[in-house]
């Protein structure tokens, strides 16, 4: 039931380290948007990101404040409406550079809503594999047609996210190799899952010419610096031009429409270029604060008996780590650009609210374990 009591039992750190980085991510896009852009982008970018601030806070309090017992419920569906979302998509959804990861939809005259579409796919993969780890998932085990129809489906949704974007893909295998690890799978079956997922990723890169040129790009920026290799190698400058200590907040030279995205995707460019090194430290290690935080706790609910949180618990650390990953080394130019968000920071992939819900399911799973030892 509702009750404003439960936030005493909020985890005070966890708390903090989420309106931490929530906060540093609104000034570092507005920030980010305030020279170089024309007005209606500095308008859009600063507008929307400050509704989805907005909208993550409230939404945060409703998964919060209400116990899990509707959590659970959709859960068991989840693997549904992923489906459902990926077949919209496909249809639906708006094409960039040969990918399809949003809904747009206009609002209030010619108000455009971006919905990133593939990223409520993942979410919602987190959910359903928590609701089977809960479950025991017995009859995945003991019936071959349980079992067909649950691998069938995601394979299913695999597909169709194979057609949609290369990079969500990657997620959800990386996903059920987590979730098979949680289940006890063995190391030999975990490497040959990782050395698929391998296999598979090459396939994706060689599929499709776009992304196969962003590999080559990747290779050598050099080989065509005012096209493709264009965005990677302004943001090696920047992270150079920032050195260790950085130029000094808001004095970044590349975010004044130098460096496409540099609001979004490649947020931790400017960040480098104006805090330094050092204060990309400081950044990541918020970020590992709240990964091992949500992880510790996962460890307690796992104790407690509370399967559903300690799966959710886990899988959440575990997406966000390796979407902070992927963010990092992209920019850096470590592997190739794949366009992933840093959580809480960047600008775009309804990036806040996402992960503002996953966190808040994990408090509230945190929540109910201290109310049931009371």
């Amino acid at each position: 039931m509702f009750s404003l009591r439960d936030y005493l039992y909020i985890d005070k750190l966890l708390l903090a380290l989420w309106l931490t980085l929530v906060g540093i991510g609104l000034f570092t896009v507005c920030s980010a948007v305030s020279e170089g852009y024309p007005e209606f982008i500095k308008d859009s970018v600063t507008n929307g990101h400050v509704f989805q601030t907005i909208f993550a806070v409230v939404l945060f309090s409703i998964f919060v404040l209400n116990p899990l017992k509707f959590v659970r419920l959709i859960s068991q569906y989840a693997l549904f409406f992923a489906l459902f979302i990926a077949v919209l998509l496909t249809f639906f959804g708006t094409h960039i550079n040969g990918e399809i990861p949003f809904f747009k939809l206009t609002l209030f005259g010619d108000t455009q809503v971006s919905i990133y579409g593939i990223g409520i796919v993942v979410i919602a993969c987190v959910f359903y594999f928590s609701y089977l780890f809960e479950a025991e998932f017995s009859a995945f085990r003991t019936s071959t047609l349980a079992k067909f129809s649950h691998v069938f489906l995601f394979a299913l949704l695999v597909v169709l996210c194979f057609l949609l974007t290369a990079s969500s893909v990657v997620t959800l295998f990386i996903i059920a190799l987590m979730f098979a690890y949680l289940k006890g799978a063995s190391y030999t079956s975990m490497s040959l899952r990782f050395a698929s997922i391998a296999v598979f990723t090459l396939l994706i890169v060689l599929a499709n010419e776009y992304r196969l040129r962003r590999l080559l790009t990747f290779l050598d920026p050099w080989d065509d610096p005012f096209g493709a290799g264009y965005q990677l190698l302004i943001s090696l400058m920047a992270i150079g031009r920032g050195g260790w200590t950085g130029q000094g907040v808001g004095e970044s030279a590349f975010k004044q429409g130098l460096l496409p995205e540099g609001y979004g995707n490649f947020i931790i460019a400017i960040i480098a270029e104006e805090v330094g090194v050092l204060g990309v430290i400081v950044l990541l290690s918020l970020i590992l604060m709240l990964v091992l935080k949500v992880f510790k706790i996962g460890k307690q609910l796992y104790s407690a008996g509370n399967y559903f949180g300690a799966s959710f618990s886990w899988l959440t650390g575990m997406l966000i780590t390796v979407n902070t990953f992927w963010h990092c080394a992209s920019v850096s130019g470590l592997i190739p650009t794949i366009g992933k968000a840093l959580p809480w920071i960047s600008y775009g992939s309804n990036n806040v609210v996402l992960y503002t819900m996953l966190l808040a399911v994990v408090i509230r799973c945190d929540i109910e374990r201290k109310l049931s030892e009371r």
